[in-house]
């Protein structure tokens, strides 16, 4: 227990020897709280240490991307992305994920999830390959019926 000109207590210095920190003693596998290096974010996903791989950030990597690629046998390339089919993001089994060429089409297989629960295809055209928009609507008539003013 050590302190400055002021009075105040100098950083590092401890009380008594039992209590300082002794820096990687219990860090990891010797830790009594260690689950194997597997933790779920509040967002939903799952990381899991993993220290030597590429996509590394802190020694932990997203689980569902050791899974896919696991199932296609070689690492992600840059910009392919894994698509969780049920949309939920824990869920990382096997058949459950896919890969993705890039983040565009990702994000067209979401919109295209975004049809209304009242009607299964556009009462005007006919098609479900684009969002709904609004009263039974894809998102092509609905701005055609908006510029036009019909109703």
């Amino acid at each position: 227990m050590k302190r400055d000109k002021f009075g105040r207590f100098i950083k590092g210095y401890h009380y008594s020897i039992k209590t300082e920190f002794k820096k990687g003693e219990n860090l990891r596998e010797k830790h009594l709280c260690w689950k194997g290096g597997r933790v779920k974010l509040k967002i939903g996903y799952i990381i899991k240490h993993c220290p030597n791989h590429p996509r590394a950030s802190r020694g932990y990597v997203y689980e569902h991307i050791l899974i896919a690629e696991d199932k296609i046998g070689r690492l992600l390339k840059k910009g392919e992305v894994v698509h969780h089919i049920n949309g939920i993001r824990d869920d990382n089994r096997k058949e459950n994920l896919i890969v993705i060429i890039n983040n565009a089409k990702h994000m067209s297989l979401h919109r295209l999830k975004k049809w209304s629960r009242l009607y299964d295809k556009c009462k005007r055209c006919e098609t479900n390959k684009t969002r709904h928009e609004a009263f039974g609507l894809c998102a092509n008539c609905y701005k055609y019926n908006k510029y036009h003013n019909l109703k």
